[in-house]
């Protein structure tokens, strides 16, 4: 984990908000526009007391078909870019957001890859949508990719972000501003920050 000052930050927050601005109006065959939805899965895992790592991931989970439009991804579709979460989690992890943040974003689309596999009711649950992106992705996983993806050590995060990416779909939600969005942002990133300058002190502390 890399330090990260002050002014990379508002660097950050600033070329998420472009995008969000640009691109956030999208639907990508959804009731919800993109901003939409990430900030009803991000304000349902507030309402559910979930950890900041959790509401972060929420919003921003979706980021890579954002990211795909602004690089005119040539194998985009009505649905967006099938590999968006991969595409997402490439971008925070290089802006310095927290692991767990990158692997919930990461493993979105594996994770209704998984309950679609292990839950007779969930296909049915998914919006049309997400019914078709679920075949462009590779339906359900075998067996053997079931329990690896079971052995995650924050499988039950996963899970709990998966279940609010199909949650946060209601066209009639209202939702806080993207503005308090990049705050809580903004935050994020300088507790990270914070952490990974600490972690260094010590280890300096250690090799004196």
């Amino acid at each position: 984990m890399s330090k990260q000052n002050f002014p990379a930050i508002a660097s950050t927050v600033a070329e998420i908000s472009f995008l969000y601005l640009t691109y956030g109006n999208i639907h990508y065959d959804e009731a919800c526009s993109q901003f939409a939805h990430g900030a009803q899965c991000a304000s349902l895992a507030q309402r559910q007391g979930h950890k900041d790592d959790i509401v972060i991931a929420a919003f921003l989970h979706d980021i890579g078909h954002l990211i795909a439009q602004h690089q005119q991804k040539s194998d985009m579709n009505q649905q967006g870019y099938i590999h968006h979460s991969q595409l997402g989690a490439d971008f925070l992890k290089a802006h310095n957001f927290s692991h767990a943040v990158v692997r919930m974003v990461q493993y979105h689309v594996q994770a209704k890859r998984y309950l679609v596999s292990t839950s007779k009711c969930y296909r049915a649950l998914l919006s049309t949508a997400s019914r078709k992106t679920l075949q462009q992705q590779g339906n359900g996983l075998t067996k053997n990719q079931q329990q690896v993806f079971e052995n995650q050590p924050d499988f039950e995060d996963l899970l709990t972000l998966r279940h609010l990416d199909d949650a946060g779909k209601d066209p009639d939600m209202v939702t806080s501003a993207l503005s308090y969005w990049l705050q809580k942002i903004e935050l994020h990133l300088k507790h990270v920050s914070a952490y990974a300058k600490n972690l260094t002190s010590k280890d300096k502390l250690t090799l004196n």
